[in-house]
């Protein structure tokens, strides 16, 4: 079993990126995978209550660094955003060992490595990680962790593959292993599914920024590709509001 965890935007704000996610990764995975959504909860009992995210780029940013202590500190997860899509087996990620002493495996050589896509080393992240209590209190924490890793390279370590392929890096379709729609701009999903969505339930999207198209096409054609897949499937978008 691969456990996955998925940080994404409360109350369905990107439910179609989080369908597509979904299907891709169970596309394309080999094995049983156990997906949790990382988003706002209400409950004062969930890890996920009462953060303080005011200096967040994202609603999600920070829940990654709570990944370990929500696992107990117990194996392995892997994390990724929620505007990702999955093109490869996620196996060939989760089986990828952790030399010793080290954390996290992530995207980058060198500091500031990028984690919207990485496999987690649980019980060793328990030497490192504040506690999830004192996390959520700080709207700090996203950019202190970021700069903790870029400080302690020495627990840090490069995963093999295109796991975390951020727009295309001029790859084809067929390199890519994990596609992350990083430009907030030029996410597949905003112009054609979920912004008229919103405005049909007279709603706004959290992103302030004004989308655009994605500069590669053929990379919406996927995502639509794989949008019309999913619903063909059975799969539902009100199934993640």
């Amino acid at each position: 079993m691969i456990n996955i965890f998925i940080g994404t935007s409360a109350f369905g704000a990107d439910a179609e990126s989080q369908m597509v996610l979904e299907y891709s990764i169970k596309k394309h995975t080999s094995v049983d995978v156990s997906i949790t959504w990382l988003k706002t909860s209400q409950d004062p009992n969930s890890n996920l209550f009462g953060w303080s995210k005011g200096r967040w780029g994202t609603p999600f940013s920070g829940y990654r660094w709570a990944i370990p202590e929500i696992c107990d500190f117990k194996g392995k997860a892997i994390y990724m955003d929620s505007d990702v899509m999955v093109l490869s087996d996620l196996k060939k990620l989760w089986d990828q060992e952790f030399k010793e002493n080290k954390v996290v495996l992530s995207k980058g050589e060198a500091a500031p490595q990028r984690y919207c896509v990485s496999l987690w080393n649980n019980e060793y992240a328990k030497n490192f990680l504040p506690s999830v209590k004192s996390m959520r209190i700080d709207p700090f924490i996203h950019d202190k962790m970021i700069d903790f890793f870029a400080d302690n390279q020495e627990i840090v370590q490069p995963f093999e593959g295109n796991w975390n392929c951020v727009d295309g890096e001029g790859l084809t379709i067929e390199q890519i292993q994990t596609l992350h729609f990083s430009d907030m701009q030029t996410q597949p999903h905003l112009m054609k599914y979920t912004l008229p969505r919103l405005r049909s339930d007279g709603r706004k999207h959290w992103s302030k920024f004004k989308p655009k198209p994605h500069p590669r096409q053929d990379l919406q054609r996927l995502f639509d590709k794989y949008y019309q897949e999913a619903l063909d499937s059975g799969y539902k978008v009100e199934n993640y509001f």
